[in-house]
């Protein structure tokens, strides 16, 4: 399903292939020790060390350890004696364990290119999905492997004749042509992700002024009931000179995108209502939202928000601090 465009991680692909774990949710917060197990020779002290090496060994972050350090919170104090005793073989399984993720990471890297971005993700990921799991996704290598190879292709800069057809006709915009950085927004006015990187856009606009130029294209989700009817809304405001009134209005009510909240919120904008009401009635913008798609679509736009920064896609969109370092080495000439 076409949700969002964030970054997904090695550890998300394990999820996605059915061999989760460190992707979902951490452990709950562990339970204070019962006065029962506590007077059993203070279990939580004695089982201390064994958690801690195998976490250091399985991933300080990874959900199997965060599962440990609540075991070893209630388990008697003679089951913490036994699982000490047992930690150089515990150790020796992960060991055997890990192993398969070094083949796993030597075999993308292989076939990714020791120096291709997806290689160095791979590389910094591995130690965050749990043991064991890495035998699971070489099962699925050439599933991955296809996942990998997709997400290498989108993050890839695009050419200049790519860029420019970004750029080409009228779409709605808000900064100089001639500005040295132009960003390229893909977004669902009904999508929650899209709200929360209209914030962004909101944080751009207002940091960076006439240096940056911001772009807006169209690209209303299916599943999404409202979103084809919003972005027809944002393009006849737009057709008004009130693009940018109504798109704030919108995002900040995106519960609330029925034909009567949209007409609220054009009155609220300042816009002829008349004018608005035959837009929203005819179809004299859905030519224009179809050639945003398919636009969309051959920059490998796969859902929203998805946002380009002169000609580089954005890993983050939904963040201002991972995006603005992003703008200020574009002015930088970097």
């Amino acid at each position: 399903m076409l949700v969002s465009s964030r970054f997904v991680s090695l550890v998300a692909v394990c999820a996605a292939l059915g061999c989760a774990g460190g992707s979902q949710k951490p452990a709950a917060a562990p339970s204070p020790p019962t006065a029962a197990s506590a007077g059993q020779g203070e279990p939580t002290a004695r089982c201390q060390h064994f958690v801690d090496e195998l976490c250091q060994a399985l991933g300080n972050d990874t959900e199997p350890c965060m599962s440990l350090r609540n075991v070893g919170e209630w388990l008697p104090g003679k089951a913490c004696d036994a699982a000490s005793s047992e930690l150089p073989a515990a150790l020796a399984r992960v060991q055997e364990l890990r192993k398969d993720c070094e083949t796993l990471t030597q075999r993308l890297c292989a076939d990714l290119g020791s120096e291709s971005g997806s290689c160095h993700e791979v590389s910094r990921d591995m130690p965050q999905v749990p043991a064991g799991h890495c035998r699971a996704l070489l099962s699925h290598y050439p599933e991955l492997l296809a996942q990998m190879r997709e997400r290498e292709t989108r993050s890839q800069p695009m050419n200049a004749e790519q860029w420019g057809t970004l750029l080409q006709g009228a779409p709605p915009s808000v900064g100089p042509d001639s500005a040295k950085v132009t960003v390229v927004e893909f977004s669902d006015f009904q999508c929650p992700y899209c709200g929360q990187a209209s914030n962004t856009v909101k944080r751009i606009r207002d940091t960076y002024g006439d240096k940056v130029r911001v772009v807006f294209r169209q690209y209303p989700l299916s599943f999404h009931e409202n979103a084809r009817a919003a972005a027809v809304a944002s393009l006849a405001a737009h057709a008004q000179g009130k693009f940018w009134a109504l798109h704030d209005l919108m995002f900040d009510h995106q519960g609330a995108l029925d034909r009567a909240s949209l007409e609220g919120y054009a009155k609220q904008a300042g816009l002829d209502l008349p004018a608005f009401k035959k837009a929203l009635d005819g179809q004299s913008f859905d030519a224009q939202i179809d050639a945003d798609l398919a636009l969309g679509r051959s920059v490998h736009v796969d859902g929203t928000p998805t946002m380009f920064i002169n000609m580089r896609r954005v890993d983050n969109p939904t963040a201002f601090d991972e995006v603005s370092p992003l703008i200020d080495a574009a002015l930088a000439g970097k």
